[in-house]
């Protein structure tokens, strides 16, 4: 972006106000390029005499140097540090003022550092940083690379000033630390939905071992059915009198099989099924969950996360669900918001099986609504022996926790609040007592 040009025979200043030439970095990215930024066009004649220049640096707080030009050839570089420098010196208004500027060229050459102007920013300024010390204020020349064809309608060459280098690396710098923050926060909310899920482990193989072995031992049953059955095909389609095939029929007990076998495929059907339930709940769960926010069910959401929970409730713990509505949805990710479901109901289900004081009737409590302004309202709750009072503030913190480490990585509800507040624009609150258990209420927006 070009923010001052000046005609390379005059010396007039630019009409541009001072306050409008601050840059605004907001359109940056990570691989913003010297064009990105605010560049200098200032040439000025070589003849153009010194005091002319100090005007024209007066009128232009900002411009950090100019280009000096003779017959559309580049002369050399003066920045404003060196030409000020020069003139402070004894003698040096008398000696420069009506003098042509390439004469103050002589004393005031500094070298020049020259990039193309699509060099990134990030490597321009380790570049500038990397020059002597007393070059290290000099401006930046950027070479447009423009043709004879293009020169003959501006310039080739550009000043970008370091401090607005430095600045503009220092705004990549806060780009790079953000991306690495959502980053590091995704890569967090996957490692701990996997380790979730390696906790559950245990009881999700028992849950898919159930079905297979209901199929592996109905599969030894339909083989012999089968069989009985093609000799009994293979005896009429061979024309056996009627006798020999009643006698087969008896043998391969005919009347049982018509009954039997409607209920073994039943069977099958049914532990295929939830097999395929159990499966479609761990893809489902272990999700990424980036890209396009999707409506989704919060009940088969819920559900989906009891199922892969479903053995530790068989452990004396009663579930109860209050369920409201037919379909409540919300939008989102699916498979985060699983996420934050399986982990408080498991903290529900550790308050009750690992209490030091056991309750009667252990008991985990779900229950979902709709309020008025259409957000999912999700209630979890357990009978157990509430959340202390001296670790209340602290457990929405990063690696606080009270479980061992077998049990627990401190991650677990650092990662549900960012789930339901940052990443789903929710609200996580909880309310505790020792006299009736912990209950966690999710509210999520929900599908207008």
């Amino acid at each position: 972006m070009v923010l001052s040009s000046l005609p390379s025979s005059q010396s007039e200043a630019s009409t541009i106000e001072p306050e409008n030439w601050q840059p605004s970095l907001e359109h940056l990215t990570l691989n913003s390029t010297l064009a990105d930024l605010s560049l200098f066009d200032c040439s000025v004649a070589a003849s153009l005499r010194g005091a002319e220049l100090c005007i024209l640096f007066d009128q232009m707080p900002l411009l950090p140097g100019a280009v000096l030009m003779r017959d559309r050839e580049t002369v050399g570089i003066i920045s404003r540090r060196s030409f000020f420098k020069q003139m402070s010196k004894q003698y040096g208004v008398d000696l420069f003022s009506q003098r042509p500027i390439e004469d103050l060229l002589d004393y005031a050459r500094a070298p020049m550092l020259v990039l193309p102007i699509e060099a990134s920013i990030v490597s321009a300024a380790r570049t500038s940083l990397a020059r002597p010390p007393k070059s290290l204020y000099e401006p930046i020349v950027v070479d447009s690379g423009a043709t004879q064809t293009d020169r003959d309608r501006g310039n080739r060459y550009y000043l970008v000033d370091v401090h607005q280098l430095l600045i503009a690396q220092s705004r990549i710098h806060e780009l790079t630390k953000q991306l690495l923050e959502q980053q590091t926060k995704a890569h967090a909310i996957q490692t701990e939905k996997m380790a979730s899920l390696g906790r559950s482990i245990a009881g999700i193989a028992h849950e898919i071992r159930n079905p297979v072995n209901c199929i592996h031992g109905n599969m030894q049953f339909l083989e012999t059915y089968l069989s009985g059955l093609n000799e009994l095909i293979d005896a009429y389609g061979q024309g056996d009198d009627a006798e020999t095939i009643e006698d087969l029929k008896a043998d391969i007990e005919f009347d049982f099989l018509r009954e039997d076998l409607p209920s073994i495929l039943q069977t099958l059907k049914v532990s295929s099924g939830r097999m395929r339930d159990i499966v479609e709940s761990l893809r489902s769960f272990a999700r990424v969950g980036t890209g396009k926010r999707q409506p989704f069910n919060i009940h088969t959401c819920l559900d989906s996360s009891l199922l892969i929970l479903n053995s530790r409730f068989k452990a004396g713990v009663t579930l109860e669900k209050q369920y409201g509505g037919l379909s409540l949805e919300s939008i989102g990710y699916s498979g985060q918001i699983g996420q934050v479901f399986l982990n408080l109901i498991s903290n529900a289900l550790d308050a009750l099986c690992y209490s030091d004081s056991p309750r009667p009737n252990p008991t985990v409590t779900i229950a979902t609504e709709q309020a008025d302004d259409g957000s999912i309202i999700v209630k979890i709750r357990d009978n157990g022996p509430g959340i202390p009072e001296n670790i209340r503030a602290r457990i929405f913190e990063d690696f606080f926790t009270t479980k061992s480490e077998e049990i627990g990585t401190g991650m677990g509800l650092a990662i549900v609040h960012q789930i339901v507040t940052e990443n789903h624009g929710g609200r996580i609150t909880f309310r505790t007592d020792a006299a009736w258990g912990t209950e966690f209420e999710v509210r999520l927006p929900g599908v207008s």
